[in-house]
């Protein structure tokens, strides 16, 4: 099972973080490979809440809804997949660090299953680890200012 762990310390308290990552409209502004992404519904985020979107990937467009699984404030927000071609797991994690905040995500990929082509889902991975990292390190910045 393809996976992608990546931290970051952010130098701001982790309400301030967990208000950023919860708000729907701040997944744009940090996902370099996310081409479209709304929030299913006007309720307030939270458990079972859905969303759904487009990214590429590898020059792949995928298009894909999860759901809220916990929402844990300010310490986890997971989602999982509910409608994709590959399913995933998508967890944020934050805890104290300092004065600032450790943020963790973590994805479980259930199998790309050949979708780049075996030979390459290796390197895809690769390649979407790197934007994970970019995207957290995008995050940090606008945090920050």
């Amino acid at each position: 099972m393809p996976e992608v762990t990546e931290s970051i310390t952010i130098d701001v308290p982790g309400q301030t973080v967990w208000d950023f990552i919860t708000e729907p409209e701040n997944n744009l502004l940090v996902s370099s490979n996310l081409e479209e992404f709304e929030q299913v519904g006007e309720d307030p985020v939270g458990v079972g809440t859905r969303f759904q979107g487009i990214v590429k990937v590898a020059g792949r467009k995928l298009s894909w809804s999860n759901e809220v699984a916990v929402y844990d404030e300010p310490k986890a927000f997971h989602t999982r997949s509910v409608e994709s071609p590959i399913d995933f797991t998508y967890d944020t994690d934050l805890e104290p660090d300092g004065d600032g905040t450790k943020v963790t995500v973590h994805q479980d990929i259930g199998s790309f299953g050949g979708f780049f082509g075996k030979l390459a889902d290796p390197i895809v991975l690769r390649m979407y680890r790197r934007d994970v990292r970019a995207n957290l390190e995008k995050m940090k910045e606008l945090l920050e200012g």
